[in-house]
């Protein structure tokens, strides 16, 4: 949205995102649910970077066919399949979930948003009063065979923009979900021989593996934290080898509510995992302190910070000075903030800090310590749609952050990953939403500040989504990802430690529709492991590479 209307967002980012959450959460169809075997046919919701499929405001603002704004009785009817305005969207995509601006209403009325070839139903997305600032609410509408939506306006004249942050597309696949008594008795005996590459659904019961993050254990064994869709709890399963094959140790960590969203995982100073989630019930943050390397057993659940809608897109690493420190968007006020624990197992009171604040910061955060023993922390100007970095002043990320805007060539930075390159800099992968590229940046010193070196490292069809980037054996980044066209997972292993110059782009895994909710990390051995989502049969999925590049 143009800076005009961005400031009524703030409610309708909620609600779109509450809407693709309602989804992840087991739909049994575009938004309802099912607790049984049904028919297998289920639509899925697929994220994109928002863009515009049409302003109907003349001049600059116009985006798309129509440049006048709707009048009296006025149904105004948009193609929103195929290449439209600023949006690219699915031939086969069944329906949306959109941003609705409502501008410059000359009198009270309301807006619907059906399908074009349905009969307009008596409902309202939209209610407005005369000269109303501009409001922006979430909708979701199916589209119709002909790849349209109809906007319709009851009275007086009205501007209408829209923005389309993602669509829904058929899948087939058994959708039953398992009770908790089946999950918490469940015995994992699926095993796959480790013959060059090993790809292994690590956990298969109901629908499992959104938000999967991975951490190497300080016993070699990889650690995996992720959400259990189905039951709505956060849950993790521990490896019993390297490569993750053979018995994995499967354990619900938090139960209470809707839990586990946005799941990031690191490794404490004792050798228990410590998780930061989102807590969708009552939109807070929270991490879990595991009680050992498993984390079976009663973990320390606390919430970090419960003022207002916290907890989206949660980061978290362990201190130099040992406590763990969590990156999060606060989407109530639209800004970056940092939670330092007050110890190892993260109980008392930690210490919040909002790190940048002007406009629509802190979506896909991510959070490292640096070479110079501070926080640094890579995250998307929503509002630009740049890629920015905080680099913290001290070890809890109080006082003024170093905040630098590293990329602003297209629209860049969503799913930013960074890790620290060989180099001591830091080095983020992160989606070029305009040429559908992913697109690593290295920076040029400790603190991101200074002219940051961006490269273009995969291109052919729509890549980059859900990137996580991890420096190899060698000081070599490397980055694994989700090809959207074809819904494969890549892998791009950089030939320097800039990632400047051709990478080996290896598609790693095409089998059904794979590559959602990427978590990349170096085993013991060297090699890369990775967990990904299988959204055909909704399993969490772990690849373990034979090779550097992932190839074989």
């Amino acid at each position: 949205m143009s800076r005009s209307d961005r400031p009524s967002a703030t409610r309708s980012r909620w609600a779109a995102l509450g809407a693709a959450i309602a989804v992840s959460l087991g739909a049994g169809g575009l938004l309802t649910t099912s607790a049984s075997i049904g028919s297998g046919e289920r639509a899925v919701y697929v994220p994109i970077a928002p863009c515009r499929v049409f302003d109907t405001r003349p001049g600059t603002d116009n985006v798309g066919p129509r440049n006048t704004p709707l009048g009296p009785g006025d149904t105004f009817v948009a193609t929103v399949r195929g290449t439209n305005g600023n949006c690219t969207i699915p031939t086969d995509a069944v329906g949306l979930t959109m941003n609705v601006a409502i501008i410059n209403p000359s009198t009270a009325s309301f807006l619907t948003v059906f399908p074009a070839d349905a009969p307009r139903p008596l409902a309202a997305n939209a209610n407005w009063v005369a000269g109303q600032p501009p409001l922006s609410n979430a909708v979701t509408a199916d589209i119709s065979a002909d790849g349209k939506i109809a906007f319709y306006n009851l009275a007086g004249t009205v501007d209408v923009a829209a923005d389309i942050v993602g669509y829904y597309i058929d899948h087939t696949h058994d959708d039953r979900y398992y009770t908790k008594a089946e999950v918490y008795t469940k015995t994992e005996t699926q095993a796959v021989a480790h013959v060059g590459t090993a790809h292994v659904a690590r956990d298969s019961a109901g629908n499992v593996g959104a938000y999967g993050s991975v951490a190497i254990g300080t016993d070699g064994l990889p650690v995996i934290a992720y959400l259990h869709d189905g039951n709505e709890d956060l849950r993790v399963a521990k490896c019993a080898r390297a490569d993750c094959t053979g018995a994995a140790t499967i354990t619900t960590v938090d139960s209470v509510g809707s839990v586990g969203l946005f799941a990031s995982i690191a490794i404490g100073a004792d050798g228990n995992p410590v998780i930061s989630y989102l807590d969708a019930t009552n939109l807070d943050l929270k991490v879990a302190k595991c009680a050992n390397p498993a984390c079976t057993g009663a973990a320390t659940i606390t919430t970090l910070d419960a003022t207002g809608f916290v907890g989206y897109f949660t980061s978290i690493a362990v201190g130099a000075d040992g406590l763990p420190i969590v990156a999060y968007e606060d989407l109530s006020n639209l800004d970056l903030k940092v939670a330092k624990c007050a110890n190892a197992a993260c109980t008392g009171t930690p210490t919040i800090t909002t790190v940048d604040a002007p406009g629509d910061v802190g979506s896909y955060a991510s959070i490292e310590i640096g070479s110079n023993g501070l926080p640094v922390i890579a995250y998307l100007n929503f509002t630009s749609g740049d890629l920015k970095v905080a680099a913290c002043a001290n070890a809890a990320c109080t006082g003024s952050s170093t905040i630098t805007t590293v990329d602003s060539t297209n629209n860049v930075g969503t799913y930013a990953s960074l890790a620290i390159a060989a180099d001591g800099n830091p080095i983020i992968a992160h989606l070029d939403a305009t040429s559908s590229d992913l697109r690593v940046t290295h920076c040029v010193n400790v603190a991101c500040t200074g002219v940051s070196v961006s490269t273009n490292v995969d291109s052919p069809g729509n890549v980059g989504l859900f990137a996580s980037i991890a420096i190899g054996p060698g000081g070599l980044p490397t980055v694994a990802y989700m090809e959207a066209t074809s819904n494969d997972l890549k892998v791009a292993a950089c030939g320097t430690i800039d990632c400047t110059g051709s990478a080996a782009v290896t598609t790693a895994e095409s089998a059904s529709d794979v590559g959602y909710y990427v978590s990349l990390a170096f085993g013991a051995d060297g090699l890369p492991i990775i967990v990904h989502q299988d959204i055909t049969t909704i399993d969490l999925r772990v690849l373990h590479c034979s090779t550097l590049t992932c190839a074989g």
